[in-house]
């Protein structure tokens, strides 16, 4: 199967060009699970914990590990490559100029998700969302299940839609950190952090649990005098780490749908291909995009070069088929009331 992804990284590779080079197919498959943007590595060490094969990265292990550089984006690709059929990519990029809390300065807003791209963070954060988009249409060919996370505000959906066009069939699924915190964290971290996934099929859902919560949230940001808003860095870095518990129920449920489809010998190690996608339309562009206002750094890959499937894939993923299955919303403030829930 070849999946339409033009999207180009550092100018060398696509995912065509990956899937055909010698020295990226002749890596052993030797891996069960690879989480990515991960300091913690809760589901890498979940899955080790279940005998299996894991391995985590991200800069804030080894600063080598960064995304942002074709060394460390190599290094990351070789992980994903590593991956068996059936295995798991899981994804958590930095979501720090997607939400709403620097959006003044990030310049994010609907009809320029992209935002304003002559500041380094947001070159960054747009650098490593489309790092995690190629990532998971990687995934796709390489018949692995995949997941995006983020903030359920994050803009960062809605920054990748218009390049990657799987996001159109994903699943869609939002799970709430302060479920998965023990009575003791409770005390001291229960924060009103909601979570949304985009993944490959619906396993996902099982692994999602809702605020049933009774009592106020510990806030994440200070609004100041003037109105302005500053997070709590401590405990927004803090609130970004899934639980243990939560890490666990995502490999279980995971691992529960890889062991279901491998009954057989035939069918050990398979996983069912993506399903049709939907034609893409053509990106609304920001009015400054291309202005030649902005000085872009030349590592700087632009996503809008994506371009619609030119046919689908033959087999479908288990699970709804795209007309049955829930859209993924994109629009600019989705659930925005969660942003506010924060001041809690």
């Amino acid at each position: 199967m070849a999946l339409a992804c033009t999207v180009t990284m550092f100018g060398v590779c696509t995912v065509a060009s990956v899937i055909h080079d010698p020295q990226w197919l002749n890596v052993p498959r030797d891996l069960d699970l690879v989480e990515l943007w991960t300091e913690a590595e809760t589901l890498v060490r979940s899955a080790r914990g279940g005998g299996l094969q894991a391995e985590g990265f991200d800069i804030l292990q080894d600063s080598t590990k960064d995304f942002t550089t074709f060394s460390g984006f190599s290094a990351a690709l070789k992980l994903v490559m590593r991956l068996k059929p059936g295995g798991l990519l899981a994804m958590a990029p930095d979501c720090s100029s997607f939400v709403f809390g620097p959006s003044s300065q990030s310049g994010r807003k609907k009809g320029n998700f992209e935002g304003d791209t002559t500041r380094a963070f947001v070159q960054k954060g747009n650098l490593q969302a489309t790092v995690a988009g190629f990532f998971l249409n990687l995934a796709i060919v390489r018949e692995l299940e995949a997941f995006i996370e983020n903030p359920s505000g994050s803009t960062m959906f809605s920054y990748l839609a218009s390049s990657f066009s799987v996001l159109a069939w994903m699943v869609k699924a939002y799970c709430d950190r302060c479920q998965y915190v023990t009575a003791e964290q409770r005390k001291t971290q229960n924060y009103k952090k909601h979570y949304k996934f985009v993944a490959t099929s619906e396993w996902i859902l099982s692994a999602m649990r809702t605020c049933s919560c009774k009592g106020r949230h510990m806030p994440l940001m200070d609004q100041g005098p003037n109105g302005e808003v500053n997070g709590r860095q401590p405990d927004m870095k803090l609130s970004g780490i899934y639980p243990e518990a939560l890490g666990a129920e995502l490999v279980k449920a995971w691992r529960q749908q890889r062991d279901s489809e491998a009954k057989t010998p035939e069918e050990s190690g398979k996983i069912l291909s993506a399903r049709p996608l939907p034609p893409v339309p053509t990106p609304a562009r920001s009015a400054a995009h291309g202005s030649g206002k902005r000085a872009l750094p030349e590592s700087w890959e632009s996503p809008w070069s994506a371009a619609a499937p030119s046919e689908p894939p033959a087999a479908k993923r288990k699970g709804k088929s795209p007309a049955q299955a829930e859209p993924v919303e994109f629009a600019w403030g989705e659930e925005a009331d969660q942003e506010w829930d924060i001041f809690q």
